[in-house]
């Protein structure tokens, strides 16, 4: 068999493309490496994103789905003093603090709905352009072949590497996030607040639950014992207003502290014959942007028109989506991290000084 589309990974990006594309009557599979959905952290859809729900047909059932409503966000940057944005203006309305484990199996379970062939557990060995303007993509369980390959394998090394070019990074952000209990907890926002070494962030999850995040420069982790409760405790001690938000002191882990790479990066190409990249696998952004989760989505739509209809005009338009996409996102980028003075001779913050020169 020959399919249409294939799209590798299974994420938001990957899932929501499958999705599109099946509803538009193509013949795709979804090929993820995972057995079934993991917890991973990006738990905050901006208001945007109703619109691109909407489009897939999925903003009814995304609304019963007992997900938070966030009605903005609270920042303590560039000064000490909390600086609210409320999303009551949004013409979306509010966002969402998301249970994603939920959230991507909702479009998973869509995309198969709507007639996606969705394999779990295989891992993509190589990809290949083969005869008669064919893909081979071979797996861990065997070949399959498509006339359309979907990159949507994440921030790490892309299965397509070879035609898209290597990544080009700005940094070398990681986060070392945990999960606590916030039982009696009611507030909603996502909250920010810089420290001298990096910033942190804290959002409502459903299930009285809330994720802590500390973001910070790669190499000031070295020979740090980050994978300790009492390292993430004395490290948010630090903190003024996010350990108040928390409350209890220590916190109630759900979640040890894990790492993740936060790094900002795009590939060099996002699209060509056959072939195009979604989501992360096309440039990923800083958590600072809030921005992560619905730039999956609008990617995935998209991507889609560009594979109904490959015309010449259609890759230059998806290409250059790309292009001001991340031109936006780094300049906002820019302008946020230069609001930060006051610890501008620490060393997270002279790094991140000097990459927004660029």
């Amino acid at each position: 068999m020959i399919y249409d589309v294939t799209v590798i990974g299974g994420g938001s990006a990957g899932a929501a493309t499958a999705l599109s594309l099946a509803s538009r009557g193509a013949k795709v599979t979804l090929i993820e490496r995972r057995p079934q959905v993991a917890w991973k952290i990006g738990e905050t859809l901006a208001p945007s994103a109703h619109r691109f729900l909407a489009e897939l047909g999925l903003i009814d059932g995304f609304l019963k789905d007992g997900h938070l409503p966030s009605p903005g966000n609270c920042s303590i940057w560039g000064s000490s003093k909390p600086i609210e944005n409320d999303f009551i203006f949004n013409p979306y309305g509010s966002g969402w603090q998301l249970d994603r484990v939920r959230f991507e199996c909702s479009l998973i379970e869509a995309a198969a709905m709507a007639g996606a062939e969705v394999r779990r557990g295989l891992r993509v060995e190589s990809v290949y352009r083969g005869a008669a303007d064919t893909w081979d993509i071979n797996t861990s369980s065997g070949l399959v072949r498509s006339r359309w390959a979907v990159d949507a394998s994440g921030r790490g090394n892309s299965v397509m590497h070879t035609v898209a070019g290597p990544r080009e990074s700005l940094d070398r952000l990681v986060s070392i996030y945990a999960v606590v209990s916030a039982i009696g907890n009611p507030d909603q926002r996502t909250w920010i607040e810089s420290v001298a070494d990096g910033w942190w962030y804290t959002a409502q999850m459903p299930g009285q639950r809330r994720t802590i995040a500390f973001q910070t420069d790669a190499a000031l982790l070295r020979k740090q014992v980050w994978r300790h409760a009492e390292w993430f405790q004395s490290k948010l001690a630090e903190t003024v207003f996010i350990a108040g938000v928390v409350g209890t002191s220590p916190p109630a882990f759900v979640m040890l502290p894990r790492l993740t790479s936060a790094v900002s990066a795009r590939r060099r190409f996002c699209c060509g014959p056959g072939w195009v990249a979604v989501g992360d696998a096309a440039l990923s952004y800083d958590p600072l942007s809030g921005a992560g989760l619905s730039k999956a989505l609008e990617s995935a739509s998209r991507a889609s028109a560009l594979v109904t209809n490959p015309s010449a005009a259609a890759f230059r338009a998806y290409s250059s989506w790309v292009e001001d996409s991340w031109r936006r996102f780094t300049r906002d980028r820019r302008v946020y991290y230069r609001q930060e003075t006051r610890w501008i001779h620490q060393p997270f913050w002279r790094q991140f000084s000097r990459i927004a020169d660029h």
